[in-house]
């Protein structure tokens, strides 16, 4: 019986410590539309282009997704620096941090190896790769601490 009552207790935490509460972010932004805010807060931010619809079939997240996608990258060879914004539909954002967390992982180790040797810098932004949501917006960042940080702010700021 206290099995049960515990369970219980513990699904209804889990449930409202991740529920996302609607009225506290605005949904009414495009991902391209929040993307073009966020990129202000990285230098160098004139280097980053959009991934082309065609480009964004080939990633896995974005198949069999009737999301909103806006993925940005830098066109510098010895910057690793990329940004997502996704914005989801019926409540799947969880579902998406879970694929964008695997995007960043298969990434760390394809490109691992090769920014080791070629620009061990950038490796450490791969490594600290960070996804959040809000809400109804999925964004992660592959910068350096400092920037993600402030992207991740301004997402606070604009979506509220």
């Amino acid at each position: 019986m206290k099995r049960i009552i515990l369970l219980l207790i513990l699904s209804l935490s889990i449930l409202v410590f991740s529920s996302c509460k609607q009225e506290k972010y605005s949904a009414s932004l495009t991902s391209k539309e929040l993307a073009d805010e966020l990129i202000k807060q990285i230098s160098g931010s004139e280097d980053y282009i959009e991934y082309t619809d065609e480009e964004l079939s080939y990633f896995d997240f974005t198949k069999d997704s009737d999301a909103d996608i806006t993925l940005l990258y830098s066109q510098a060879a010895e910057d690793v620096g990329e940004i997502g914004v996704v914005r989801v539909f019926d409540e799947k954002s969880k579902e998406m941090k879970l694929a964008l967390e695997e995007y960043l992982k298969d990434q760390q180790k394809e490109k691992g190896a090769f920014f080791k040797n070629y620009a061990p810098g950038e490796l450490l932004k791969l490594e600290r790769a960070e996804v959040r949501c809000f809400c109804d917006y999925v964004v992660f960042t592959v910068l350096s601490s400092e920037e993600s940080q402030a992207v991740f702010e301004k997402a606070e700021e604009v979506l509220k």
